[in-house]
């Protein structure tokens, strides 16, 4: 039976409709999809990919089905042709006097493995350790971001490969918030809040602002983080002398924790790609 004017069109409306709310399409697709379609918005990924596989079809029906969805993809890049940035900023969760945060603007194609990297450029961190990114605590859909290790990762947890997940594929909407937590022993708790939705045609990160030193990596987390400045600002403390050891000072070089050198860590950051 020959299907009715229009009855091919209405079946791939359902197809694509169906499609992009399930996300285990993306997952079941993601080892053939070509780089430069992993790249785009979730929604188009699903329209290019679905496209692809209708089109190898050798029936008529299917390449006219195939056809129409070349057509959407054209109407869709060509409405979204201004490139698109987030800004976010990120600070150190309990530190204090000061805090330490930073404000950066990245390219929304960026992964969350580049966006890793701005993180620790900006912040001044040597990517001595793992790391990982959270949804917020509490959801039932939480999210977890991290580099995959089939040999050695948990099989029970659910994580997402931070070399293939886009910030667009997370980052929706002004105010949302996610964390990021640079090694899982110390556990630095960085709070990501995505302030802004901007036009930017730079391919490249931006640091805009900032406040308060890193803390030196292996001395314990927030809280030794807190101690460490405690001794160091009493030059009698009995631990002062060997603390300066540790951190490679001179005994007569002062350590501050307020010192960030905005025009250094800039270009450090717009370097990184």
């Amino acid at each position: 039976m020959e299907p009715r004017p229009g009855e091919n069109l209405l079946s791939f409306v359902s197809i694509f409709v169906v499609l992009s709310n399930h996300k285990g399409y993306e997952e079941d697709t993601k080892d053939t999809m070509d780089e430069n379609v992993r790249k785009q918005p979730y929604h188009l990924r699903i329209l290019t990919e679905v496209s692809n596989t209708l089109y190898k079809i050798s029936t008529s029906s299917c390449k006219e089905i195939s056809q129409f969805f070349i057509f959407l993809l054209k109407l869709q890049f060509n409405s979204n042709t201004d490139p698109m940035a987030f800004q976010f900023k990120i600070q150190l969760k309990n530190i204090s006097k000061p805090t330490v945060w930073r404000r950066v603007v990245v390219p929304s194609e960026y992964t969350f493995e580049q966006f890793h990297e701005v993180i620790q450029v900006a912040f001044g961190w040597d990517m001595y350790h793992l790391f990982q990114f959270n949804s917020p605590g509490g959801r039932k859909d939480s999210v977890t971001i991290g580099l995959v290790d089939e040999e050695f990762d948990d099989w029970d947890e659910e994580k997402l490969d931070a070399s293939e997940t886009a910030l667009s594929d997370i980052f929706e909407e002004e105010g949302q918030k996610f964390s990021y937590v640079y090694d899982l022993g110390d556990d630095w708790d960085h709070q990501i809040t995505l302030e802004a939705i901007v036009d930017d045609t730079s391919a490249t990160p931006t640091l805009l602002d900032g406040k308060g030193a890193c803390p030196p990596e292996d001395c314990g987390g927030a809280p030794g983080y807190t101690r460490l400045k405690s001794i160091l600002a009493d030059p009698k403390h009995e631990e002062y002398a060997s603390m300066k050891e540790w951190l490679g000072l001179p005994l007569d070089m002062h350590f501050n924790p307020n010192e960030f050198d905005l025009e250094d860590h800039q270009v450090m950051v717009s370097e990184v790609e």
